[in-house]
């Protein structure tokens, strides 16, 4: 989960999330110029009164974020000060910087504009700079009780943003469709992802003799597959089902994985393919080590596998319990780990004996707590306070000699979890940047046991101007 939300008035402050709410409840942004009715059309919303309302423009001054039901999804409602256009005194500054904070955590913003005095410089303003974020927006007309007044609606359609809705939030009309809008733009639940997939496959992998095998059979309680000495004797990919944790786990028991130069013999390179095979429909690859025998090049040949496949790995020391130079020697050992495996800086090791059954139930629990990063949503807001703050630490590069901008980030999809930077270049930013995004925003997004793969995409709006160049 991520960091709850502090309370302040001070710009760059994220509000505070109510004790009833969750950080990862998505947050829904009124923003719009003085007395256009956001405060009447946020206590609508929330079913209370609780902004101040007021005909004098800037009322209210703070944003004011409490929590709402919408279409039955819980969110936190933010009210934005009044943002106006063109001025230049101090405390209109202040409005437009917090204004400015709350788009970074949107997740959905509603434009609220005044259809009686009609479209305004203040909501071009606020229409290019929503468009810049790429978020999903709703264009709420407000101030039309009465069906004549309707044919308003139609001036503010050159903001370019849609779905654009008639709306009064005094008497309480064109409520209800708002709402509906408001729901279709939100994040798909947290809980969807596991509802899709109840079962939880983990790809048991490994160098040849390392114990896989044996770690499975210490797991069922029951002999399943071969288990010998000899390396390599399992060659064939064996699911087995495995009910613990009220969760069902699909255990595979692989080959194990030479280096692919060693891979000599055609039963051998079909087993490193059936891993690989397994890496690919698996969520958590289990990286089985021999304890006594260190961190190989052999099985950094197969972590490598797990990265490229982009898998959750756990790795497993197995045969801990022949270690025998106590506490100095298992201390040593775990520092290989890290060091070797640095590569994987999501991966929690855990030291086991699949022969007398130390500490093996543990990685079920691991490999839950693996799946529920794995397949994590974060809202858009968090990404973007995570990349702001990246940014901060380090500025992008200059790629080419010019400035590279990363404008906002979006999650895409998960397992692992999926995050599209929208920037304003179409070179590929340096690897070395690349991993330090990735890490920072891994940590300020709680993801810890899970890869998070970035992809770069041309905002629209660069892609435009590119054809426009190029014309």
């Amino acid at each position: 989960m991520g960091h709850p939300r502090r309370m302040s008035s001070a710009p760059g402050c994220p509000p505070s999330v109510p004790p009833e709410m969750s950080v990862t409840d998505p947050v829904v942004v009124l923003m719009g110029a003085p007395n256009v009715g956001k405060s009447t059309l946020f206590n609508r919303l929330r079913g209370g009164r609780r902004a101040l309302v007021h005909p004098q423009p800037g009322m209210t001054r703070d944003r004011l974020s409490r929590p709402a039901i919408i279409e039955e999804r819980r969110v936190l409602l933010v009210d934005t000060g009044g943002v106006i256009h063109g001025s230049g005194d101090a405390m209109s500054a202040l409005i437009r910087d917090q204004s400015h904070e709350a788009l970074v955590e949107a997740d959905v913003v509603v434009l609220v504009v005044d259809g009686r005095a009609g479209c305004s410089g203040t909501d071009r303003d606020l229409s290019r700079l929503i468009h810049r974020r790429g978020l999903p927006v709703i264009v709420a007309v407000n101030k039309l009780d009465t069906e004549r007044l309707e044919i308003h609606t139609s001036e503010f359609h050159e903001l370019g943003l849609e779905p654009v809705l008639s709306v009064s939030a005094a008497h309480g009309l064109g409520l209800q469709e708002l709402r509906k809008q408001i729901a279709a733009c939100l994040p798909a639940p947290l809980t969807a992802a596991r509802e899709e997939a109840p079962e939880l496959s983990l790809a048991l992998i490994g160098r040849p003799n390392v114990g896989k095998s044996s770690l499975l059979n210490r797991l069922v309680n029951e002999e399943r597959v071969i288990v010998s000495d000899q390396p390599g004797t399992t060659r064939d990919s064996i699911d087995t089902l495995l009910h613990a944790h009220q969760r069902t786990f699909r255990l595979v028991d692989t080959a194990g994985l030479r280096r692919r130069e060693s891979a000599a013999d055609t039963a051998e390179s079909l087993a490193i393919a059936q891993a690989r095979h397994a890496l690919a429909r698996a969520q958590i690859a289990v990286l089985v080590m021999d304890a006594q025998a260190g961190v190989t090049v052999g099985d950094l040949a197969v972590a490598g596998e797990a990265m490229d496949a982009g898998r959750a790995v756990i790795p497993v020391l197995n045969k801990w319990d022949l270690l025998t130079g106590g506490e100095d020697e298992a201390r040593a050992l775990l520092e290989e780990v890290d060091n070797r495996l640095s590569f994987l800086p999501y991966s929690r090791p855990l030291t086991v004996s699949a022969l007398t059954g130390l500490r093996v139930r543990n990685l079920l629990k691991e490999a839950l707590l693996s799946e529920e990063e794995f397949m994590a949503i974060r809202p858009t807001a968090a990404w973007n306070r995570a990349l702001q703050s990246a940014m901060k630490e380090r500025r992008t590069p200059l790629v080419e000699n010019r400035p590279y901008r990363i404008r906002y980030a979006v999650q895409t999809g998960t397992g692992p979890p999926r995050v599209t930077l929208f920037v304003n270049r179409q070179t590929p930013l340096p690897p070395p940047y690349m991993r330090f995004l990735a890490g920072r925003l891994r940590l300020a997004l709680d993801l810890t046991r899970t890869p998070i793969r970035l992809h770069l995409k041309l905002r629209q709006a660069e892609r435009k101007r590119r054809r426009s160049a190029d014309a």
